[in-house]
């Protein structure tokens, strides 16, 4: 055998090597592919999201940069609070049975019961409807006049649930009365329509009253205030005759609001203007009654009104009190000066704090949705997170599986190559001894043919010699 030759078990290693290779240069790229491939849809995600929140910022917030001026949520809610201003709240395609019935051809009349005359409603918009209990609607039938539609009456809120609400008669009725109501409502056949009722005011003096249709009222309930006496808000007259005047809030009400104003007993008192703060208003009331008007922290104002004045008194505050005829006291100040608290502007403030706490009922309503949506976010984000994990698990497994293979292949590879070694260190010394048999034999076979050459020329000798 040659040097040069190679033998079949080197051939045989070689191969099993090259095979093992792509094996793991296959496994190798897939797992490079994979990741890339999840890099990628992350990137798009991210991307996405970015997207999104821009798109989430242009609807609540608007785009005055855009052609054409593009408006927020929060601008249409403020230009739709204007238009709103001076009518009561409306639901419109409401119905006294399921929405399904609406659209049949013979469609279900209202269910009331025959006792009370009590009927739920259905309201499909919007979602919350904001229809509080004992609220005052007026119903009317949207079908127009050749169809039967007229006007169903006044109802009181008696129940709310999710999308429906209950009603009953606001006005006691006797049984003609009654039976007259429940024959209105079985003929009616929906969709209604609800109006939020305009308040109704009987003034006894002054005969006439004078009070002009769209003047502005400030109303407050002349209760004292043990017996929740107190300001029940600014209205709009929408209507008057000789002895009542309509009214409509001029802005629009809280729930706690329209509770107080519920609630209230009255007697009213209607004021064209706002009371004007003074400071002879609570002259006369000692610290108990001021506690019992004010809130704690504004005490001690009312109290130091137009008392001598102290060093530390702010000057704009100080004044010598000849307004209100208060004599020089040398003794009490040296100055002569007495103290005023400042005057309150109670129109502008009621107006400030009720749109500031409009702000903060919407920006607790929009607290509010927006932790529902970050629960939702983070319950999708929990759900992602146990995907990945799972994930994470199945490839260390799959990497350690690998492993193990790379391992056990490596381990295979050190045995073939001591195997190798032994093969050649076998093949060098058969070489050796084939190297040093031949060169015997070669040794031999020249020995043999000088000693057959010898043979034939003793045997050509003797020959030679017989002749």
């Amino acid at each position: 055998m040659g040097r040069g030759h190679m033998s079949i078990w080197n051939k045989i290693l070689i191969g099993f090597i090259f095979v093992v290779s792509l094996v793991f240069f296959y496994l190798a790229a897939r797992t490079l592919r994979t990741h890339e491939g999840w890099r990628k849809e992350a990137r798009d995600l991210e991307r996405d999201i970015k997207q999104v929140e821009k798109e989430n910022r242009v609807l609540e917030h608007g785009n005055m940069e855009a052609e054409g001026d593009t408006k927020g949520t929060k601008q249409l809610q403020m230009e739709l609070h204007h238009m709103m201003i001076g009518r009561g709240r409306v639901w419109f395609n409401c119905g006294p049975q399921t929405p399904r019935g609406w659209h049949n051809c013979d469609p279900e009349p209202a269910q009331a019961n025959p006792a009370t005359g009590r009927v739920d409603v259905t309201i499909n918009a919007p979602a919350p409807q904001g229809i509080t209990e004992n609220t005052v609607l007026n119903v009317f039938d949207e079908a127009d006049a050749p169809r039967k539609g007229r006007f169903l009456g006044e109802y009181k809120v008696a129940g709310v649930t999710q999308g429906r609400v209950k009603l009953e008669s606001s006005v006691k009725m006797d049984q003609d009365e009654l039976q007259d109501l429940l024959q209105r409502l079985a003929k009616s056949r929906g969709p209604w329509t609800l109006y939020e009722m305009a308040f109704v005011v009987t003034t006894d003096l002054p005969d006439p009253h004078g009070i002009a249709e769209k003047t502005v009222l400030y109303v407050f309930d002349e209760a004292d205030t043990s017996e929740n006496g107190s300001y029940l808000g600014e209205f709009r007259v929408t209507g008057a005759d000789q002895k009542q005047v309509f009214l409509q809030p001029s802005m629009r009400m809280n729930k706690e609001e329209h509770q107080r104003l519920t609630e209230s007993r009255g007697p009213w008192l209607l004021c064209d203007r706002m009371p004007a703060d003074n400071h002879d208003t609570f002259v006369d009331m000692d610290q108990q009654q001021l506690r019992q008007l004010l809130p704690e922290d504004s005490v001690p104002e009312y109290l130091k009104d137009r008392q001598a004045a102290e060093p530390e008194d702010p000057d704009e505050r100080l004044s010598m009190g000849q307004e209100y005829f208060l004599p020089p006291d040398p003794q009490k100040n040296e100055r002569g000066l007495y103290y005023f608290r400042s005057l309150r502007d109670y129109k502008s403030l009621f107006k400030y704090y009720h749109a500031e706490r409009s702000v903060l009922i919407n920006e607790i309503e929009a607290a509010r949705r927006d932790k529902q949506y970050i629960k939702s976010a983070l319950a999708g984000a929990e759900v992602q997170e146990r995907f990945r994990e799972a994930e994470k698990t199945r490839l260390k497994q799959e990497w350690d599986r690998f492993d193990g293979e790379r391992k056990d292949a490596t381990t295979f590879r050190d045995e073939l190559q001591g195997q190798l070694k032994g093969y050649r260190t076998s093949f060098d010394r058969i070489v050796t001894s084939n190297q040093t048999l031949a060169g015997q034999i070669d040794l031999d076979q020249r020995k043999a043919a000088w000693r057959i050459e010898e043979r034939i020329r003793r045997m050509a000798s003797s020959g030679a010699g017989t002749n």
